[in-house]
């Protein structure tokens, strides 16, 4: 028989934050509720020892890509017992968000003995340990969001455009035409020479 379950949740920071405090195993007993100790070096084909709030076992990593994925396999007693693949998947969102997803795929004979346990007690430790690292990350590395800057651009002088009053303007114009008339008379000049 096969089961299995899915956690996710969104964190406000980049994968990379995310994995440095998810992958820094030593402080997981002052924060992880789930999780109590992991031992061993993240590395393919590498055997890890893990200690969960309900039991301990080793496992060997199936797949370590640094900010995106950690996923290990291990069993209970014996192979086709209780088998677990363990997964671990960082996915960037934008925006400096990153969606956290932990799961966790049951083979074997014992599955179907431990539904309950699966969809009660593991689920909920999976849920805890997301609230946590959620919790623990942002704590470490607060979300700021880019604030959107405006370029200052002086207001125009408005009175050195517009007259302020009617004399004013008659005599703007009066000036005006007679600088582009003797501007014109000046060129035709010019041309003809």
């Amino acid at each position: 028989m096969t089961k299995e379950i899915k956690t996710s949740i969104i964190i406000k920071a980049k994968p990379e934050n995310v994995w440095k405090v998810f992958t820094d195993f030593k402080e997981y007993p002052s924060w992880n509720p789930f999780i109590k100790s992991l031992e061993g070096e993240l590395e393919e084909g590498k055997k890890i020892k893990v200690k969960t709030s309900k039991a301990s076992f080793k496992s060997r990593i199936l797949a370590c890509t640094k900010n995106k994925e950690l996923v290990w396999t291990g069993s209970f007693m014996f192979k086709g017992l209780f088998d677990g693949e363990h997964r671990f998947i960082l996915k960037y969102n934008g925006r400096g968000t990153t969606l956290f997803e932990q799961s966790e795929e049951f083979n074997g004979v014992l599955v179907k003995a431990f539904n309950k346990k699966i969809d009660g007690d593991i689920k909920k430790g999976f849920e805890e340990m997301n609230e946590k690292l959620k919790e623990e990350v942002e704590k470490k590395f607060p979300y700021s969001k880019k604030k959107k800057t405006r370029k200052y651009y002086p207001k125009k002088d408005k009175t050195k455009d517009k007259p302020q009053s009617k004399t004013q303007a008659k005599t703007q114009t009066r000036t005006q035409g007679k600088t582009q008339g003797k501007k014109t008379t000046n060129h035709s000049k010019n041309k003809q020479k």
